[in-house]
């Protein structure tokens, strides 16, 4: 079973989030039989943690909590749904594993230090998926809205 909770925010953004969520894991995993994703739109959550979002993994390779900043635009917080699972992606299939330190981690068998946030290729990855995956979520289900628009 598939599980996306979200708490937080207004209805509208969590049914939004909840849909691009699940469209995310038909697209990124669409073998996977079991998931558990709690998202958690939170206020001062970048003032606090120092990020807009972010997503933990557990003990247990299919149940992942993610945080979304509830002050970003509508877009910024369903991209960032996109991205963060993208994450929920590599950290279930073993792609992206903690390493022994607190700032390296593991990519494909090959530790890397995250010094450079902008080089790890988990990043590029993600970075790189966000907005596709979000474009593909808008169309195949006819999507309108402000926030579906490119602003630049």
């Amino acid at each position: 079973m598939i599980d996306i909770n979200i708490t937080g925010g207004r209805k509208n953004e969590r049914d939004l989030m909840h849909s691009l969520a699940h469209f995310c894991v038909k697209k990124l995993m669409p073998r996977k039989k079991y998931l558990e994703v709690d998202i958690t739109i939170k206020r001062n959550l970048e003032e606090n943690d120092g990020l807009s979002a972010g997503v933990i993994d557990t003990d247990d390779t299919n149940t992942f909590e993610m945080d979304i900043e509830s002050s970003m635009t509508l877009r910024k917080k369903l991209l960032s749904v996109a991205h963060e699972m993208v994450h929920v992606k590599q950290f279930t299939r073993g792609e992206l594993k903690h390493a022994d330190t607190l700032t390296a981690k593991r990519w494909l068998g090959k530790t890397y230090n995250e010094s450079n946030y902008w080089d790890c290729p988990w990043e590029i990855e993600a970075y790189g998926r966000e907005l596709g995956l979000f474009t593909m979520w808008v169309e195949k289900l006819d999507i309108k809205g402000k926030f579906t628009e490119d602003p630049t």
